[in-house]
């Protein structure tokens, strides 16, 4: 949930910038990824390209797809390593993602380093819509401590506690 919560708050705020007329630099990531299948699609010898474009319903898709996805490696592996409380955990975590998107992606898209080509707050808009869905996600993620395997005693594995 704590993942969604994050993906629904960051994609309304994504709409928010928008109407400000500030370009957040959203939606390259999405094209590169496809651009790269279709490419090791041609490298196969395949004959079958995926549409670069997907259109609004497909990038909604796409990217929450990308933030259930991004919740699922903080829960499961960057949530232990971090440190601090949650909501710093989440902040430090989504930061990989905006380094991602401002050093690679923005400038694939012609966007340039950081988004500056888009627009002088495009990399204060992408970094502060990354960091509230890192916020967000480390604010509303509880590990779950139950359903743990330990032994029963006949050395089987099974749930309970020690």
């Amino acid at each position: 949930m704590a993942g969604l919560a994050g993906t629904l708050a960051n994609t309304l705020a994504i709409r928010l910038v928008q109407r400000t007329g500030v370009p957040p630099g959203s939606g390259g990531l999405s094209k590169m990824a496809l651009a790269l299948a279709n490419s090791l699609l041609g490298t196969a010898g395949l004959d079958f390209r995926l549409p670069v474009n997907l259109g609004p319903v497909g990038q909604e898709l796409f990217h929450t797809a990308l933030g259930l996805g991004m919740a699922l490696i903080y829960a499961c592996f960057a949530y232990r390593l971090l440190p601090g409380p949650g909501w710093l955990r989440g902040l430090l975590f989504c930061q990989a993602a905006w380094l991602m998107q401002a050093f690679v992606v923005l400038p694939w898209t012609g966007a340039g380093v950081i988004g500056l080509r888009l627009s002088p707050l495009t990399p204060w808009a992408s970094f502060a819509l990354n960091s509230l869905y890192g916020l967000i996600l480390g604010s509303c993620y509880r590990p779950s401590h139950s359903g743990t395997l330990t032994s029963a005693g006949d050395g089987n594995l099974s749930p309970g506690t020690r």
